[in-house]
């Protein structure tokens, strides 16, 4: 879907969409970004959510902007009815990070965000961890479930 994206926001409403799973997603690549960000803005009955994230990241090209966020995302943005999120193969790069912190800033039903990290990040999973539980949550019932060991 990212491959001539033109960043612009599209007319298009999911309205029939209650569950996505996305897989190889690199944060990394803001076309990507952008695609899932206007998929999920854009599917107002959306009840479950599940990214893998791009199982070997490649060492970053470019600065991140993270000011990302506060621009792409409108601030009464609010997912209705998103209550699962189940993201696999996260490695903890900046804009994988603030698509977790949009996520649970703006799910106010929100009752289970599941974390399990890829299996190139060793070094990184407790900080991951500690980041993850600073975040802000819409919801009070969301509960953060980091998996450290795959099976």
């Amino acid at each position: 879907m990212s491959v001539g994206n033109t960043l612009g926001k599209t007319q298009i409403t999911y309205r029939r969409l209650k569950v996505i799973e996305l897989y190889q997603v690199s944060f990394e690549d803001m076309k990507e970004v952008t695609v899932v960000l206007r998929l999920i803005l854009n599917a107002p009955n959306l009840q479950e959510l599940q990214i893998s994230g791009s199982s070997n990241p490649s060492p970053a090209t470019e600065t991140p902007d993270l000011d990302f966020w506060e621009k792409e995302c409108p601030c009464d943005c609010a997912f209705k009815r998103l209550k699962i999120v189940k993201m696999t193969d996260v490695s903890g790069v900046p804009h994988e990070m603030g698509f977790i912190e949009f996520l649970l800033g703006n799910s106010p039903v929100l009752e289970i965000m599941s974390i399990t990290p890829s299996v190139y990040v060793t070094e990184g999973r407790v900080n991951m961890l500690i980041e993850l539980l600073r975040l802000k949550r819409a919801s009070a019932e969301a509960e953060i479930i980091f998996v450290q060991d795959q099976v």
